[in-house]
C-alpha cells in the first residue's frame, strides 16, 4: 500500500481498460471496477506466471488501494516505444533488431508457458531508465473481464472481426510494432478526411504494406511482412531465430548471456493507503517536442518522498522526461536466454469470445463500425420504402461499386418469412465480407454485423413491410445486390 504522506499517486495515462498511476517507485494499473473473487484469483495466478517470462516488466501483484479500487502493481517504466517514435521518429535499424529480438524472446517464452499477451502495441513496449526494452501489460484476464474494442492499428484482422486473441494475434502485434519502429508509422495510418469505418475496412482488406528504407538488412522487411500476414497460420513462429540470422548472431552468443528479471523490485509500501486517486490526464499527447532523453536514475534519500509531477500540456523545447525513481537491486532470480528451436511449433492458446458478453461490450461497437463502413462506403444512399413508387424494373443480379464492372456478382434471395423472422441467402462470385441493410417500413434503416457466411436470419415485426440489400466488400470496393422486399413492399433507392 502507499502512504499518502510520504508518496503521491500521479496519473501517467489512460489505456483502453484502465488508468495508470505512478507512486512509490511503482506503476499502478487501476481497474475500472472491483473484481469478483474468482476473477481475482485467476488474475493472481496469471500474474505469477508472467513473473517468470523474461524481458517483461516485473509485476508485484494485485492490490487494493485505500479507496476500494483494485490495481495491478508493476515495475515503473516511464518511457514507451509509442512516445519515443512520436517524439524522435523511426529508430536506427540496429536498435530495431535488438528490440525485435527482445520482444520475440519474450513472446516465445510466454507462448511456450501457455500465456497469451493479448495486447502487443507500441504503448506496451516500455523502456527502463537504463534504456533496456521490456514488454508490459501481458495477459487475458483483465481484457476478458473488461472487454473493449481492440486498437485497430495493432490488432490482427481476426481480433477486430471475431475478438480472437491467441499466440498468432500476438505475432501480428509484434509485426505492427516493428513496422512502427522502422517507419515511424503504423501499417495502415488513417488518411485525412477518412471515416473511421472506411479506415477499418482498409485495415481488414488492403494488401500488407511493405517496409522501405535504404539501410534495411536483407530479410528484415520479409519478416515484418510475414508477421503482418492476414492468414494467422502464415505468421512465422520462429521469429527469434530469423532475427538472429539477420543480425548475424548465433544462438551460442545468446546462450552465454543471462537476463536478470527483478522479483518485485519496488520500494517497500507502508501500510496506510491513499484515500483517493487524482483525476486521469486528458487531451492529446504533445507532438512537437524533441527526441526522448533517457536520464540516469538519481539517488533519492530514504526520507524524501517519491513524488512525480503530473503531465502538464505540451513540453517546451528544453523539456525532457523527469528522471525515473531508483529501483532496488535485482533479486537472485536469473533466467538464461534460451532461443527457441526452429523446428518446434509454439502452442496456440486460443480464446473464444463470449458471444453473450460481447453484445454488452466494446466489441459490439467494433462490429457496428464494420457494418457502418460497408453502408457508408457505397455511393448510393440507404434504402427507402416508397409506397408511391412504381414497381421497379427487373434488376440485374449485381450492382457494383463505382469504378467500372469488376465481374463480382452478388445475388440475394428471401428463403423464408415466418412472420417474426426472415431467412436470407445469397451467392457471390468472390470471397467477401458482407452486411445486410434492413429497411423497415416507417422506421430507420439498420445494418447487421459483418458476415462471412452466405445465409442469415433477420428478426422482423409481424405485418410490417421490409426491404433488404446485401453489400459485400473485398477491402477495396463495395458491391451491392439487387433489392429484395417482403409483404408486397416496393423497394427503391
Amino acid at each position: 500500500m502507499v502512504n499518502p504522506h510520504s508518496n503521491h499517486l500521479v496519473p501517467l495515462g489512460n489505456g483502453p481498460v484502465a488508468t495508470v498511476y505512478a507512486g512509490g517507485g511503482a506503476a499502478y494499473k487501476v481497474l475500472p471496477a472491483a473484481l469478483d473473487r474468482r476473477t481475482r484469483a485467476a488474475l493472481e495466478r496469471e500474474v505469477a506466471k508472467w513473473r517468470r517470462v523474461p524481458f517483461t516488466a516485473a509485476v508485484r501483484g494485485v492490490e487494493e488501494l485505500a479507496d476500494g479500487v483494485t490495481a495491478v502493481c508493476s515495475e515503473l517504466c516511464r518511457h514507451s516505444l509509442a512516445a519515443r517514435v512520436r517524439h524522435g521518429g523511426p529508430l536506427p535499424v540496429n536498435e530495431v533488431l535488438d528490440l525485435a529480438q527482445v520482444l520475440a524472446e519474450a513472446l516465445g517464452a510466454a507462448h511456450a508457458a501457455g500465456l497469451v499477451h493479448g495486447g502487443v502495441t507500441a504503448t506496451n513496449v516500455l523502456f527502463r531508465a537504463s534504456g533496456e526494452p521490456v514488454l508490459a501489460d501481458g495477459g487475458l484476464m483483465v481484457r476478458r473481464a473488461f472487454p473493449t474494442d481492440p486498437p485497430v492499428d495493432f490488432a490482427a484482422p481476426e481480433t477486430v472481426r471475431d475478438a480472437v486473441r491467441d499466440a498468432r494475434t500476438d505475432l501480428y502485434g509484434l509485426g505492427a510494432v516493428l513496422y512502427l519502429a522502422l517507419t515511424g508509422e503504423v501499417p495502415y495510418p488513417a488518411r485525412m478526411g477518412e471515416r473511421a469505418e472506411e479506415h477499418l475496412l482498409r485495415v481488414l482488406g488492403s494488401p500488407v504494406p511493405g517496409v522501405t528504407r535504404p539501410d534495411l538488412p536483407p530479410g528484415l522487411a520479409d519478416v515484418v511482412r510475414a508477421l503482418l500476414s492476414r492468414e494467422p497460420d502464415a505468421r512465422p513462429t520462429d521469429v527469434a531465430a530469423r532475427l538472429a540470422a539477420i543480425a548475424g548472431v548465433g544462438f551460442d552468443d545468446f546462450a552465454d548471456t543471462t537476463y536478470h528479471q527483478p522479483a518485485a523490485p519496488f520500494i517497500p509500501m507502508p501500510a496506510t493507503p491513499p484515500t483517493a486517486l487524482p483525476p486521469a490526464p486528458t487531451g492529446p499527447a504533445p507532438r512537437s517536442v524533441p527526441p526522448v532523453v533517457f536520464p540516469s536514475a538519481p539517488t533519492i534519500p530514504a526520507s524524501q518522498p517519491a513524488v512525480f509531477p503530473a503531465p502538464a500540456g505540451p513540453a517546451s523545447p528544453q523539456t525532457s522526461f523527469p528522471p525515473a525513481p531508483p529501483i532496488a537491486p535485482p533479486a537472485s532470480d536469473a533466467y538464461p536466454i534460451v532461443p527457441p528451436a526452429p523446428p518446434v511449433r509454439m502452442p496456440i492458446v486460443e480464446v473464444t469470445p463470449d458471444r453473450k458478453k460481447s453484445d454488452r461490450t466494446g466489441k459490439a461497437g467494433m462490429v457496428a463500425g464494420i457494418a457502418g463502413a460497408l453502408a457508408l462506403f457505397a455511393a448510393a444512399p440507404f434504402l427507402l420504402l416508397r409506397e408511391d413508387a412504381p414497381p421497379p424494373s427487373p434488376a440485374a443480379p449485381t450492382v457494383n461499386a463505382p469504378g467500372g464492372d469488376t465481374g463480382v456478382q452478388i445475388e440475394l434471395e428471401v428463403v423464408e418469412d415466418t412472420g417474426e423472422q426472415v431467412r436470407l441467402a445469397w451467392r457471390s462470385s468472390a470471397k467477401l465480407d458482407y452486411v445486410v441493410i434492413v429497411a423497415p417500413d416507417g422506421q430507420p434503416n439498420w445494418n447487421t454485423g459483418p458476415l462471412r457466411e452466405q445465409t442469415t436470419n433477420i428478426k422482423v415485426e409481424p405485418g410490417r413491410k421490409y426491404c433488404f440489400e446485401l453489400q459485400g466488400t473485398d477491402g477495396n470496393e463495395v458491391y451491392h445486390s439487387q433489392l429484395k422486399g417482403i409483404r408486397d413492399a416496393v423497394c427503391a433507392k
